[in-house]
């Protein structure tokens, strides 16, 4: 396994910007910096949670929209009660494992902390989809 190192800018960013969102509460936010796949998982949760609903209302696909404008999903629910629990947070300490510079698409492995919040240091991974960085644990 390759040694952890300092993340470019651009990871860092994302990582800080995903974080921040996150434990902020803003569902959008978070739900646009998933990668693609993730993203699917959770329209997929969405459209089973969908099926169980109450007759007469309109089911819809759309990605992003779909996501955004479907109240009281799983989803929201989740990012809704990190910012509860924890309040506002940052990302600190962002190290990567893999190559991030010069690369188009590719995953890698992030360690980061979250401040205030000692528990949460773990490595995830994250996706570089069409040159952004993408949250990929879903």
């Amino acid at each position: 396994m390759p040694p952890l190192k300092d993340a470019d800018a651009a990871l860092t960013e994302a990582v800080e910007k995903y974080t921040a969102a996150y434990f902020g509460g803003d569902a959008a936010t978070t739900f646009g910096m998933l990668s693609e796949r993730c993203r699917g998982v959770v329209n997929d949760q969405m459209d089973h949670a969908a099926e169980g609903e109450a007759h007469g209302h309109a089911h819809q696909k759309g990605g992003d929209a779909h996501a955004a404008e479907h109240g009281g999903t799983a989803y929201e629910a989740a990012v809704s009660q990190a910012a509860e629990k924890h309040g506002p947070r940052h990302a600190t300490g962002v190290m990567v494992r893999g190559e991030t510079v010069g690369t188009e698409d590719g995953r890698v492995l992030v360690e980061y902390q979250v401040e205030g919040v000692p528990d949460f240091g773990q490595e995830q991974p994250w996706l570089k989809e069409r040159g952004d960085w993408k949250y990929d644990a879903c």
